[in-house]
């Protein structure tokens, strides 16, 4: 049973949130409407990036105190993730008041296990909420473009729509 299609793009939230958010090209496509509806957002997203640089990022990051309140993380897209790397990340953030973990939605052979990691892991920490990308979007593909990957405008709205809903 597919899940209604997109909701309307969100409204800014009053005041703004500040929030980082790290992921990859998929969050690079709603890095502007991230800014949008967030505010203060500060979006580091790159095309390509993997679990490793993840870590490397969150690790160097931690260190210079430049992860806010809350961290918004989309990872799993460009190759496979492990529970140990899963771990490794939750760790890193154990700091965060609130962390906004994504799961993905990608025609390719990792999707499954990757997603799996990620709804398994979760819930071992207090601090962290599942946003269900993938069954969301699972058949929609008008959110995306002709790679089901990546977002057309109206992908990024609900995208993002789906972050600001869960946000506490």
């Amino acid at each position: 049973s597919n899940p209604p299609a997109a909701p309307p793009p969100a409204a800014p939230i009053a005041g703004g949130v500040r929030a980082t958010a790290l992921g990859d090209s998929v969050m690079l496509g709603a890095a502007y409407e991230l800014a949008r509806v967030l505010g203060s957002v500060d979006v580091d997203a790159a095309v390509g990036r993997q679990m490793n640089t993840m870590l490397g990022i969150l690790q160097s990051r931690k260190d210079s105190g430049q992860l806010a309140d809350v961290v918004i993380i989309q990872v799993g897209n460009n190759g496979p993730i492990s529970k140990d790397q899963f771990e490794q990340m939750m760790e890193l953030l154990s700091g965060a008041k609130q962390v906004v973990l994504l799961n993905v939605h990608v025609p390719l052979p990792w999707q499954d296990t990757n997603n799996a990691i990620i709804g398994d892991g979760i819930r071992h920490y207090k601090n962290a909420t599942l946003v269900d990308w993938h069954a969301f979007s699972e058949g929609h593909p008008e959110l995306f473009w002709s790679d089901n990957v990546h977002l057309r405008p109206e992908g990024a709205a609900a995208y993002v729509s789906l972050i600001a809903a869960n946000i506490r």
